[in-house]
């Protein structure tokens, strides 16, 4: 099924049971682990020079004209932007609240994660979108301002016009059908502006409630490819799914 037939779907009700996240996620200890939630002096973030250009193949670098990358993207209450080091101190928040549940899957979340952690992923990803490398964004509730997660395009093939698609939801915030409303209007934004052709989601073996954002996407089931992730210093199995314009 191709994504725009998806977008055209009349919205079905959300399964909570169905989006929320499993309990049995193993003992992660905080012992021993010293979070520094210090913030260091202001200094302005490094941001994306627009407009924003990507190398298409053997193509002409090609001007995203249909939304510049800074604008944040709103969509049913929600707004997903670039990060800031101004949300470091949400985001350590965020992470350690999560630890849980997005800390199964992820190595970065961790009880150890702390401001300093969380400034120098926002200068990654501004230095990754300056480079027409990723659009990694944070999601907030528009009215309240929370830091609710994050989603991002990443490792863009810019010959093929294939990236990833990947999203977290804080733990208090999950089954909610976040996930699935940030992940939709990204992999729209990644179709219209950036010229993708290909939009892969790419699930561990066993990470269920990601699988069920893939399934109400859309996408295309491909493969169970083996050893396609580390997590934890181990490989493990991913789902491969797809969605095309």
């Amino acid at each position: 099924m191709a994504f725009r037939d998806v977008l055209s779907r009349d919205a079905r009700p959300r399964d909570d049971a169905a989006a929320s996240y499993l309990d049995d996620f193993g003992d992660f200890s905080q012992s021993g682990r010293v979070v520094d939630d210090t913030l260091p002096p202001t200094e302005a973030a490094p941001l994306a020079a627009a407009p924003w250009q990507l190398e298409m193949g053997d193509t002409a670098s090609r001007r995203i004209d249909t939304r510049d990358p800074m604008e944040p993207l709103r969509f049913d209450g929600m707004v997903l932007r670039p990060w800031t080091r101004d949300d470091a101190r949400a985001m350590a928040e965020a992470v350690r609240e999560s630890i849980g549940t997005v800390g199964r899957w992820m190595d970065w979340c961790h009880p150890g994660y702390g401001v300093r952690d969380a400034i120098d992923w926002a200068d990654d990803c501004a230095d990754s979108l300056a480079q027409g490398q990723a659009c990694e964004f944070g999601l907030f509730d528009e009215r309240s301002g929370r830091l609710v997660g994050g989603a991002g395009l990443n490792q863009f093939n810019t010959i093929h016009r294939v990236c990833n698609l990947g999203y977290w939801v804080r733990q208090s915030a999950q089954g909610q059908g976040i996930a699935t409303r940030a992940a939709r209007s990204l992999a729209s934004y990644g179709f219209s502006a950036l010229g993708f052709q290909r939009i892969e989601i790419v699930v561990a073996e066993g990470n269920e409630p990601s699988l069920a954002v893939a399934r109400k996407l859309g996408a295309q089931f491909e493969c169970l490819a083996r050893n396609r992730l580390m997590i934890r210093g181990n490989p493990v199995s991913a789902w491969v799914h797809s969605l095309v314009p």
